[in-house]
């Protein structure tokens, strides 16, 4: 029982991984989704302050536009998905004795579109708000609908029925002193309930607000993380809302908020969806420049380095130039920023013969890390090709450093070897020996092995990659296969990896369906499992991606994490059901002992518990007792004592 309790959370997360491939072949099943998409976010006023779009428990099973867009939108899954649905409905539902069941009913059985949620205002500088809520059910009638949620509403004793719903569908209520005006439309099965402590009239004027349209900011934002309208998303209006915090607070509440720069916030927003054929996780601020904004730099890459075949993984950071680095102390210290910047200047003038302000215009912004199918490279952005032999040469003459050029197939392979550190720089030792031994390590030279192509530099550890990179030649562009296959725009990444994962498609499917299998036995389902089809038929791609991302701009800072079909992708990189094995096996051998451990602690805490009481309590002698008798006895409780706290410390 408890492992298919097991499986069956493992399920409720589910989220597995395949990618675009040119050989992919065309998906050979109609799809249809299980779960509608919202339709609020599309009715929104301009100055809405704030939406929320919670996804439908079922959502998890509803093909999305990922890798498992056509595993999980047939008519085959959905009627299985629909019989184990049903099966738990009655199983944990129906058969429970929870109180207002309809309202759990009405939940898990008749929505069929995510829970959205909006924050509007009655009119503009109105600090009052009202609340919508708002999702589908899948009623054939208003009197089916009305009858479920009259029983609902017989349930909630808080809830008062003012006005019972009429043809139009629309009934009144209220709620400790809040008026609610909600509505259901028989014809697409569309609710919409409003809430605010206002009287009906004015709450059937602001709903004359929801109209098709979407606050621009909300749009561009959700467009980047859920296109879907079925996952999570969160926004926020910070450009309404911040005037009406600063109405509500005082100047000394509001302090904290403009030191971060927050007054002058326009947008907030956080969501986890589908967009561009991956899954996202995403949060982004629309802010400008100032505040904790400037402790990060603004970006703008231009990578265009090359790569043999398709690359496996890469990961890049943007580093700061040195006037985005000089800004970023001032603002962390300000008081030590410019004796930081001199150290800076000082040491790196000592160890390299050139200053630290000069060393950050050679290279830059873009540092890459990529692995394609010759090897491990790095790149960097050759800015000053001058500056840089200015650089080897200082490197040279201080005996710290060697550069040699080597011609292989007409190119030009760079090396360069040195030493960041002398005698001069030891520590002092103990002995001879381990300042003989360290002198020779500081004796080594770091080697550096590179190329020069379009205005990049080409590093390796050694040649070799480098000369099988010139045999076979470099004509994959790095930044498009990023954005095409990763699902990535990296032209403002603060910070970036991503990589592939072979053959993860297939086995994630015949899980899937193992999983769905074991739970459909847990809820006493009857499950068909050959009405799923193969994964042939299901446009299976060869590769899945994981990637990682963080952008920095003149206006917008996020976070991003991208998957192909969700977060438990970084369990099947790994072999997902090989994790969980050996954690089931650590925890049938851990907890046993665990709790061995714990029932003797507290066993010989009790012994030396006692002993103390023993040892403390006041005690009357024969007078022909002599105090070393009492000394002696101390002496042996304090040795049992010892002898206890030892052995719990070697038990653990």
């Amino acid at each position: 029982m408890f492992k298919k309790i097991l499986m069956l959370v493992i399920l409720s997360g589910m989220i597995l991984s395949c990618s675009n491939d040119s050989d992919t072949p065309k998906a050979q099943v109609t799809k249809k989704q299980l779960i509608k998409s919202g339709w609020l976010q599309n009715t929104l006023p301009a100055n809405a302050l704030a939406y929320a779009r919670l996804p439908n428990p079922w959502f998890i099973f509803s093909g999305q536009d990922n890798g498992f867009e056509y595993a999980q939108s047939n008519a085959g899954h959905n009627q299985q998905i629909q019989a184990i649905r049903d099966a738990f409905l009655s199983r944990f539902v129906d058969a429970s004795h929870i109180p207002n069941k309809e309202a759990l009913n009405l939940l898990l059985k008749h929505t069929n579109a995510p829970i959205e949620l909006a924050v509007l205002q009655e009119r503009p500088g109105q600090i009052m708000p009202v609340l919508v809520l708002a999702t589908q059910f899948d009623y054939s009638s208003q009197a089916e609908f009305s009858e479920q949620f009259q029983q609902i509403l017989n349930g909630l004793p808080m809830i008062q029925e003012l006005s019972a719903i009429n043809q139009a569908g629309e009934g009144e209520l209220s709620i400790q002193g809040g008026s609610v005006h909600y509505r259901f439309d028989e014809s697409n099965g569309h609710f919409r309930l409003m809430f605010g402590m206002f009287d009906m009239s004015t709450l059937k004027a602001v709903a004359e607000q929801l109209k098709p349209g979407q606050p621009d900011s909300m749009q561009e934002l959700q467009e980047r993380v859920d296109t879907s309208g079925q996952g999570l998303f969160a926004w926020v209006n910070g450009k309404d809302l911040m005037p009406m915090a600063e109405m509500m607070l005082s100047p000394y509440e509001m302090q904290p908020f403009k030191e971060m720069g927050l007054e002058q916030l326009n947008a907030l927003a956080l969501g986890y969806g589908t967009a561009s054929n991956k899954s996202r996780l995403r949060l982004a601020m629309d802010m400008p420049y100032v505040g904790v904004r400037q402790f990060l730099p603004k970006v703008e890459n231009k990578i265009s380095v090359k790569t043999v075949g398709e690359p496996s993984a890469f990961g890049m950071v943007s580093i700061p130039s040195y006037a985005q680095l000089e800004q970023i102390i001032t603002r962390a210290e300000e008081a030590n920023a410019q004796e930081i910047l001199a150290e800076l200047e000082a040491e790196t003038t000592q160890v390299l013969g050139i200053g630290f302000k000069d060393l950050m215009s050679i290279f830059g912004p873009e540092l890459t890390v990529y692995k394609d199918t010759v090897g491990t490279f790095s790149s960097v952005r050759l800015n000053d090709k001058a500056g840089l032999q200015s650089l080897i040469k200082k490197l040279k003459d201080s005996g710290h450093g060697d550069y040699q050029i080597r011609k292989y197939n007409g190119q030009e392979i760079h090396h360069l070897s040195f030493q960041l550190a002398n005698d001069d720089n030891l520590p002092e030792l103990p002995n001879a020996s381990a300042t003989e031994f360290f002198a020779i390590l500081m004796q080594m030279s770091s080697h550096l092995f590179w190329l020069e192509e379009d205005g990049h530099m080409i590093f390796a550890s050694i040649p070799q990659p480098l000369m099988e990179r010139l045999d076979k030649g470099a004509k994959v562009d790095l930044a498009s296969w990023i954005a095409k296959n990763q699902g990535q725009n990296i032209d403002n990444a603060l910070f970036a990896a991503s990589g592939t994962f072979d053959d993860l498609s297939r086995s994630a499917y015949h899980t899937y369906i193992e999983l769905l299998l074991l739970a459909s036995e847990l809820v006493d389902s009857k499950m068909d499992v050959m009405a799923f089809p193969s994964a042939n038929k299901l446009a299976f791609a060869n590769e899945g991606t994981l990637g990682l991302q963080i952008d920095s701009t003149d206006n917008l800072f996020a976070m991003e994490l991208t998957f192909e079909q969700g977060p438990l992708d970084l369990l099947h990189a790994a072999g997902s059901m090989q994790v969980f094995a050996v954690g089931g096996i650590l925890a049938a051998v851990a907890i046993p002992a665990y709790q061995d451990y714990v029932d003797r602690s507290k066993a010989y805490q009790r012994d030396i518990e006692a002993l103390r009481e023993m040892r403390d309590q006041p005690r009357v002698y024969p007078e022909q007792f002599d105090d070393s008798v009492i000394e002696i006895e101390s002496e042996v409780i304090e040795s049992v004592e010892d002898e206890i706290e030892e052995t719990i410390i070697d038990d653990q």
